[in-house]
Order: C-alpha cells, then structure tokens, then sequence
C-alpha cells in the first residue's frame, strides 16, 4: 500500500499528460494564425485559413499549406479518424501551449514562403535544397526560431520536437529534422539576423545541414 500510494503523483502526472496532450482548439489555431500576420505581410504574403480544411482532412493531416496568387492558405483540421496526431501537441503549461502552436503556423508559413521564393526565381534544384527534407527543414527551423523568441522555454521546446521527429523517424522519415533541431540547439554563436525572415532561416538551414545533407527524392504537399 506504501509503495502504492508512492506511485499514485507519477501515474496521475503520466495520466494526466496524455489526456491534456490535445488538438489545438479552432480559437487557439485562429489567434496563432492572426499574431503571425505581421510575419506573412513583411513577406509580401496574406494567412487564410478559409479554402483547405477539406484538403487537410483528405489528406489525414491536421495541417497542409498550399500559396495561392500572394496569399497563404493554411488549412487545419483536427479530425483524422485514422491517425491521432495528438502527439504533435504535447501538454504544456498555457503560454508554453500557445507558442507551440505558434510555432506551428510559423512552420507552414515557411513553406509558403519558400515555394514564393523558389517560384520567383531561386534556383534551389541547384543548391540541392528541393528535397522533402530539406522543406522540412527549413520549416522547422521556423518553429524552431519562433518558439526561442517567444518563451524562455523556448530552447525546451526545440528539444521536445526533436525528440518527436526522432521518435518517428521509421515511419516519417521525410519529416526527421531532429539532426538540424540539435544543431541549432547546440551552436554557440547563432546564425545572425539576415535582411529577411526567410534569409535568416536559410542561413540556419545552410549551417546545420551544409552540401548535399539534404538529398532526398521524396516529393509530396507540404503538410505537418
């Protein structure tokens, strides 16, 4: 009974940490994409979330981004009856919650941001950057930047997706940026502030993963 009672605080927390590991509500996913607004205009883009929900859902992703003529379009959807995505929104105090979900809609801003580049004339089949991974990448290291910036757990935070990717690698091994995730951890000296978002992310990605780190045939939508 002693051992028992000794138990009960570490099976409550276990417990209690997978139930309030959760979907972000449609407010909480509404508030992230309006703070990251600024972020989308200084890149000469515009956040919707109003044309992809049936995407995402027949996609089984909670997440696709899609650009459109200037405009970002970021579908969710939290209902995928065949996968729990849960897991990419581990329980987490509030502030800590809504950085992560920050982060999240920083990462599909990323690829918004990247294919405008690409579309506009970055030659990036010649930098060996167009791999799935690579996108990955540089969309992680988005939530990677935004989360740092945003709460004094922020560097935590970095290392708990890593940790996800990682977990995954087998079955998602178009989405394992664990390596650059702990790059960007561990350099001393960070990357300085390029003249833009989307430069400085580039800069992280041609630190952490240099040459051709990132050849990768997989091709496919953007999504989670």
């Amino acid at each position: 009974m002693r051992v028992l009672r000794s138990l009960l605080p570490l099976l409550s927390s276990l417990i209690w940490g997978t139930a309030a590991a959760q979907m972000p509500s449609a407010e909480e996913f509404q508030s992230a994409v309006a703070a990251a607004q600024p972020q989308a205009r200084a890149l000469d883009l515009k956040l919707r979330t109003d044309a992809l929900w049936l995407r995402a859902l027949q996609a089984q992703a909670p997440m696709v981004a899609a650009l459109s003529a200037g405009e970002c379009h970021i579908g969710y959807n939290g209902f995928t009856p065949r996968t729990d995505f849960s897991w990419m929104f581990p329980a987490l105090p509030a502030e800590q919650r809504a950085a992560w979900i920050g982060g999240v809609i920083h990462h599909e801003l990323a690829h918004c941001a990247d294919l405008q580049d690409r579309r506009n004339g970055a030659d990036a089949l010649a930098t060996g950057r167009d791999s799935r991974r690579s996108r990955e990448v540089l969309a992680d290291l988005a939530f990677a930047l935004h989360v740092t910036q945003q709460v004094p757990q922020g560097r935590a935070l970095v290392a708990r997706l890593a940790a996800l990717r990682a977990a995954r690698r087998n079955e998602d091994p178009g989405h394992d940026t664990s390596a650059a995730l702990r790059c960007f951890l561990a350099e001393s000296t960070p990357v300085p502030a390029a003249h833009s978002w989307l430069a400085t992310l580039k800069a992280w990605q041609a630190q952490c993963v240099p040459g051709d780190a990132l050849s990768d045939a997989a091709r496919g939508m953007s999504s989670r």
